[in-house]
């Protein structure tokens, strides 16, 4: 809530003219004119609410009035009101829009930074209230926006049934609630990433919503996906910064949390054996992921569906791991337990083919994102059994500087076994950079080993790939550039795909320095056909001259009013592929 403290003005009562009406009180006026149609006020001015409004000109018609464009003005309020209409019992205003400045409080249990805001809507006015059935109040100098339903102007105070946060494309909404500058709390919380929370698409849903200078928590969080909502996931709790306004350190509180969610990005991991996704959450707490796959193996297909759990000092990965080589994935288990700094221990089980134990204690140290590991352990393979010695370092992390963003997570464990020295080296490095239309994008996602790794539960991923992309997009039309090198397969892929409001051509060329010759050649273009307001059909054609190959599919982008959902099938040159997306439009 905020004060407004409204007066007549010394401009006001110096008018030449005063007259109590019964509609709208006194009325301080330059002139009049009356006659048997009614009373119309020149340079009239009065109070309505606790705000003081003036006008060029009023009309008053036995118990009926109407105005034009009102200034309004007020203790720390100014602004307009495009028109003023009513009787005795209920004024009508129209375009109100005005300026407040805050100190830092509370409106209707949300949090209000202090700063200038602008107050929008249609309202009634009753007594001495003005009652926004919906409004908005607008901070000027941020793209920070509260929708407000049931609002209500009284006596120099604001409040709502309802208010709802936007910031970008962040919305919050939170119903039965109140606050002070020191707590905050509501019932029920609403919140998406999205531009129309009302169309109730993706939504994160949340009850007991409890906001104090040092913790943001609420309980019974879940998701609601089109009216289907997900099963309890449990309470969401976020420390805060007790010397920050409640907003301010809410959203330092959750860009902490979404930088946690990318020290292990989400992503789709494919090549020409299979596909996955990795690190997929799982837990609020975001220490318990998923990894689901497909892989092409000797056998057939082999799935990949892994649990993998980690907090500060423990690691658990427990399913069926992505396949090594063309050996199909059996059930395995591997618990890691790496304190900040203290004793280390290791135990990885894989069943199947590849049949592996391996127990070891060691040492492990922590100093801020970079991790170390010295270990002996006891591994059994068959047959085989031997001691193992291994060194491990471990960095995780991200960094920005200006529109540069890094992100890091690689690993290097060099060990001796059996008269064998390896080295193993995997992760990823990636750079982006995005200035105005460009964007621009460098990774390189290392997983080899130099030498013979025996007993390893995990073997490393054979991927060892560098993909570079630039991507030009303007208002109706854009245009990119990726090349990748798989330096195991020793083959290189270039791509160029220009985007155009009624097409998009595709040109592939894939080289294998290895068999010296093309693998692809091909050359295609995805129609746009716009069948409905809301679907577009993505028929494609094209040929591949390496291959011969005729290329063909059909797909389409269904559009809702937050999001695009794009499916179809494709012959590739590779062979049939699905072509899947999902993104805000």
């Amino acid at each position: 809530m905020f004060s407004l403290t409204g007066w007549a003005s010394a401009a006001c009562t110096e008018k030449d003219l005063s007259l109590e009406d019964e509609s709208l009180g006194v009325i301080y006026a330059d002139d009049l004119e009356s006659d048997e149609n009614g009373t119309v006020f020149s340079g009239a001015c009065f109070t309505l609410g606790g705000l003081d409004l003036s006008t060029s000109k009023i009309s008053i018609v036995g118990q009926e009035f109407v105005s034009e464009v009102l200034q309004v003005t007020g203790d720390g309020v100014v602004g307009t009101v495009q028109e003023l209409s009513g009787n005795t019992e209920t004024r009508t205003l129209q375009g109100v829009k005005i300026t407040l400045t805050l100190p830092s409080q509370v409106l209707s249990g949300v949090p209000l930074a202090e700063g200038t805001y602008i107050l929008e809507g249609a309202a009634t006015q009753s007594g001495n209230a003005w009652k926004f059935e919906r409004a908005t109040l607008t901070r000027t100098d941020q793209q920070e926006q509260y929708v407000l339903e049931k609002a209500v102007l009284q006596n120099g105070k604001l409040t709502a049934q309802v208010a709802r946060l936007r910031q970008d494309l962040n919305q919050l909404q939170a119903t039965e609630f109140s606050g002070t500058e020191k707590q905050v709390q509501a019932q029920h919380i609403e919140f998406c990433v999205c531009r129309e929370l009302d169309a109730r698409e993706l939504l994160l849903l949340g009850e007991d919503l409890n906001i104090t200078p040092e913790t943001f928590s609420v309980r019974s969080v879940r998701f609601d996906v089109y009216g289907w909502q997900t099963p309890d996931l449990g309470t969401l709790t976020l420390p805060l910064d007790p010397q920050k306004p409640l907003l301010a350190a809410v959203q330092d509180a959750f860009a902490a949390y979404q930088e946690r969610l990318n020290q292990k990005p989400i992503e789709v991991v494919s090549d020409a054996t299979g596909v996955a996704l990795h690190n997929l959450p799982v837990s609020l707490d975001l220490q318990t992921r998923l990894n689901l796959g497909v892989h092409v193996v000797d056998a057939g297909f082999s799935p990949e569906i892994l649990l993998d759990q980690e907090t500060a000092d423990v690691r658990i990965r427990a399913g069926l791991p992505a396949p090594v080589g063309q050996q199909a994935a059996f059930p395995a288990l591997l618990v890691d337990v790496e304190p900040s700094q203290g004793l280390a221990l290791r135990a990885h089980f894989r069943t199947g083919v590849n049949e592996t134990r391996e127990f070891g204690l060691g040492y492990s140290l922590k100093t801020g994102p970079v991790s170390w590991l010295a270990l002996a352990s006891g591994a059994n393979e068959g047959q085989v059994t031997a001691l193992v010695y291994a060194a491990e370092g471990h960095y995780q992390g991200t960094g920005m500087v200006g529109s540069l963003n890094l992100q890091t997570d690689a690993r290097v464990r060099l060990q001796t076994t059996l008269n064998d020295v390896a080295a193993v080296h995997e992760g990823f490095y990636q750079l982006g950079y995005q200035q105005g239309p460009w964007t621009l994008q460098l990774r390189h996602t290392l997983s080899g080993s130099v030498g013979e790794v025996h007993f390893s539960a995990f073997a490393p991923e054979q991927r060892n790939q560098t993909e570079v992309s630039a991507r030009y997009a303007a208002d109706r039309w854009s245009l990119k550039y990726a090349l990748s090198e798989d330096w195991l397969a020793q083959q290189t892929r270039q791509q160029v795909v220009l985007a155009l409001p009624v097409v998009e051509l595709d040109n592939q060329i894939r080289y294998s320095t290895l068999e010296s010759r093309w693998l692809n050649l091909s050359l295609s273009a995805t129609a746009f056909v716009q069948v409905t307001d809301a679907f577009r059909a993505e028929p494609m054609l094209g040929y591949d001259w390496a291959t011969g190959n005729v290329l063909y599919g059909f797909g389409g982008t269904l559009n809702t009013p937050n999001y695009a959902y794009t499916l179809g099938a494709y012959r590739f040159a590779e062979g049939w592929g699905i072509k899947a997306r999902f993104g805000l439009h």
